[in-house]
């Protein structure tokens, strides 16, 4: 009978765990063309389930001997979706109580010959050739257990048991055994079908015919066109899969016999190095799926039919171009569909689906490059995160991804006008320089983006202006090359987009900022001044770092000089990939006693606090204020000439105040005060008296604790000399905190650091220069440490950390 709605959900929430989208209710409910049974196995054999959910089944078998139970597929597979890798999970295994019962466990390097054969026995129904051992000796444990588990091999071995595992959980039923005893689902049996590895003879007959389950045929043409002696594939092989679903994978390194056929073998698998291949469909009778898997030479199949799957799996080389051509295509309307498999091109490579006007996207890939120049719509139906560039098509009209659930970014700068329409993701739409309010576009549910070139947008009447205000559902606007963007607060009315991110390496303009978030990106190297609109006081700064910018190096968000001109409350947000280094702000030019609230986790640098002119402030003004309490990276700021009130985080901060009397609140991680070799940037001396001490509260004295260092060009000596308790007593009898530093500076004598308490207050002291009889002279510094006393600070205080 034909699934309902409701029942089609079921299947997807036991199968895929998350609710049918509205393509499969289109596709599946209702359908009395086939049965229940086939759609639930185009469900289980689907790009979603062989990506996140079958490798979890067999890595069970693998580790555990056994099919998952019902938490472990859903907590496994949500992990795979949300990013894990297959090597963090097998961690997991591991590690787990059920693992250290069963075995005595393994953990660092695999140099265990029987612990690699037990994995092949236990997921590939074999032992491993002796050539095969020396590699994974050198893999961890995890990760020789997630290759193992995630190979062509173990997939194809167990396709037809995990497929009968997950037809009884499609119908609600978690067997238990291992996953060779599977029995019920679709078929009532085990489902098992068989592998076939062809030999360098001529295979051909029943030796070389499938059964009723989802057979497997594997084989390597090692020569280019073949007939060398290690060739498997041959002129005269006649491979039949019978019924099922089977799949045949070539190994190849160029073209293959054109003498070898295959009948009722629906999955053609071809990984193609060195030399370039050129494939006709014709030698597949009955196949519907063509697919390239981790090619790192070019690769053609010709001769297809539109009703065929062109598909890529896995990651191909750099530089590769992909082409699938069609025999049967005619006229401006021709459909094919392309399906992607964890795909991800890299470098300049490419595929061409040619002659195609209407190409339907299927599964998950990245870096997806499709040359096809008939191209006018695209639909895209993507599981998991999934990047499209169609730029070679300047007749491309649509681009629909509303059956999408995965994140989806495409690009396409060469369309002339575009109806775009996003799915439950984060989608993000690259235009360049071609926005106009010709286009119609809507975001769909998520975060979406629209990336547009920068220009100057503010006049009303603007094309570009026009097409962005018409926008729908769409969240963040990005500026991208050469050129600048500026913006209006007046023409810019499109109140659904609530942030504006830069990448521009021209200089940004924004007039009559509002409640936006203007946030600046990996590629963004400009400098940036924004003008409040009338009582907007408020202006919300974001830097958003990436693991890699366009460039291909480290993906730190950078701004040059960003002016608030008109704002006294600034919000910056830093976030970014771990690891990747500092967010950076080259000079922040505000107004007197603005306070800036820094939030996030990423980095974050701040090289000058300036006037809005761009000039220092004078010594008596408050600079700026600078609120890090809740930040949890790591703070480096350079303060104002005025005076500046920081308070720093949990990140191991630096903080160099500048020359006015600052006050420094350090957090709970290991932080640094910075005064600068050879100026006295706290305790200013004037007119013989000393000013302008910075007041340093919650600094941690002894080991471990937080740091004041002298840096800069020359001889700079950080090391700490305690005063004597006579000298102690001499410096707290002066008249003055002026005569009582002075003391302090005679006492200690030597260039480097000591410390002093005077009127019930600890003050430490940093001379350039050894002088017994001078006294504090320009250059030297001092500071006051709130909370400290004397006798708990250490060398181990003094000095940049190491």
């Amino acid at each position: 009978m034909a699934l309902s709605a409701d029942q089609l959900n079921t299947i997807y929430q036991n199968v895929l765990f998350r609710n049918v989208d509205t393509g499969g209710i289109q596709f599946f409910a209702n359908r009395t063309d086939i049965s229940d049974a086939q759609v639930r196995q185009q469900i289980e054999l689907s790009a979603e389930a062989t990506t996140f959910v079958t490798p979890v089944v067999r890595l069970y078998q693998e580790v555990l001997g056994r099919v998952p139970d019902a938490a472990g597929l859903r907590f496994f597979s949500t992990e795979l979706r949300q990013g894990f890798t297959l090597d963090q999970i097998t961690q997991q295994f591991l590690g787990s109580t059920e693992y250290q019962a069963k075995t005595s466990g393994v953990t660092g390097q695999t140099n265990s010959d029987a612990f690699v054969t037990s994995a092949f026995q236990s997921i590939l129904g074999r032992t491993p050739a002796t050539s095969e051992l020396p590699y994974f000796r050198t893999l961890t444990a995890s990760n020789a257990l997630a290759q193992i588990a995630n190979s062509p091999e173990a997939s194809q071995f167990n396709a037809a048991n995990v497929t009968t595992f997950l037809d009884n959980v499609a119908q609600g039923t978690y067997t238990t055994g291992s996953l060779g005893s599977q029995s019920g689902g679709t078929t009532g049996g085990t489902n098992a079908g068989t592998s076939f590895v062809l030999t360098t003879g001529i295979d051909t007959g029943t030796a070389f015919t499938g059964g009723a389950g989802n057979d497997t045929f594997t084989g390597a043409v090692n020569t280019n066109g073949g007939g060398g002696a290690t060739d498997t594939f041959n002129n005269g092989d006649s491979l039949n899969g019978g019924a099922g679903t089977d799949k045949l994978t070539l190994f190849t390194t160029g073209n293959i016999p054109t003498g070898g056929t295959t009948t009722n073998i629906e999955q053609i698998f071809i990984q193609n190095t060195t030399n370039a291949s050129s494939i006709s469909a014709n030698q597949f009778t009955g196949a519907t799926q063509f697919w390239a898997q981790s090619s790192t030479a070019d690769q053609t199949f010709t001769d297809l039919n539109v009703a065929q799957t062109a598909g890529i799996k896995g990651t191909v080389g750099a530089n590769v171009n992909l082409t699938f051509t069609y025999a049967n295509v005619a006229g401006t309307a021709d459909t094919a569909s392309l399906a992607l498999d964890a795909a991800k091109l890299t470098g300049t490579s490419t595929v061409t689906v040619a002659g195609i006007e209407t190409l339907n996207v299927s599964g998950v890939g990245t870096g997806i490059n499709i040359t096809d120049t008939d191209l006018k719509t695209l639909n895209i139906s993507a599981t998991g995160t999934t990047s499209i560039t169609a730029n070679g098509s300047a007749n491309l009209t649509t681009i629909n991804a509303s059956a999408s659930t995965g994140n989806v970014t495409v690009t396409a700068t060469n369309a002339a006008a575009v109806a775009f329409t996003g799915g439950a993701g984060n989608d993000k739409l690259v235009l360049g320089g071609t926005l106009t309010n010709a286009d119609v576009i809507n975001g769909g549910a998520g975060t979406d983006t629209v990336s547009i070139s920068g220009g100057d947008f503010r006049t009303a009447g603007g094309d570009v202006i026009k097409g962005v205000n018409t926008l729908a559902s769409i969240e963040q606007l990005e500026f991208t090359g050469a050129t600048g963007a500026q913006v209006n607060g007046d023409t810019f009315t499109n109140a659904a987009i609530t942030k504006l991110i830069f990448n521009t390496t021209g200089n940004d303009v924004v007039e009559l900022s509002g409640a936006r978030t203007y946030a600046f990106g990996s590629d963004n190297a400009g400098n940036a001044t924004f003008t409040a609109r009338a009582g907007a006081t408020t202006l919300n700064l974001a830097l958003e770092g990436t693991d890699v910018n366009a460039l291909g190096t480290a993906g730190t968000a950078q701004a040059g000089t960003i002016v608030a001109n008109g704002q006294t409350q600034i919000n910056l947000a830093s976030s970014g990939v771990a690891g990747v280094g500092a967010n950076v702000v080259g000079e922040l030019d505000l107004a007197s006693n603005t306070t800036v609230t820094v939030t996030g986790s990423q980095a974050l640098t701040i090289s000058a606090l300036k006037t809005v002119a761009g000039a220092d402030f004078a010594a008596t003004d408050t600079g700026g204020i600078i609120n890090a309490g809740s930040f949890t990276g790591k703070l480096t700021v350079v303060g104002s000439a005025g005076v500046d009130v920081i308070t720093v985080g949990t990140g191991g901060s630096v903080v160099t105040g500048g020359t006015g009397a600052d006050q420094i609140t350090f957090g709970s991680g290991v932080d640094t005060a910075n005064f600068t070799s050879g100026t006295s940037e706290s305790g200013v001396l004037a007119a013989g008296v000393v000013g302008q001490i910075d007041v340093i509260s919650s600094f941690t004295a002894g080991a471990g604790g937080d740091h004041l260092a002298v840096t800069g060009g020359g001889a700079v000596v950080n090391t700490y000399t305690a005063v004597t308790a006579a000298q102690q007593t001499t410096i707290g009898a002066a008249a003055s905190l002026t005569a009582a530093i002075n003391a302090a500076a005679d006492a200690h004598a030597a260039a480097g650091w000591t410390a002093f308490s005077y009127g019930g207050d600890t003050y430490a002291l940093h001379e350039a220069a050894t002088s017994t009889t001078t006294g504090y002279i320009a250059g030297d510094n001092v500071v006051k440490l709130t909370g400290v006393t004397v006798a708990n600070l250490t060398a181990a205080n003094f000095g940049p950390v190491a």
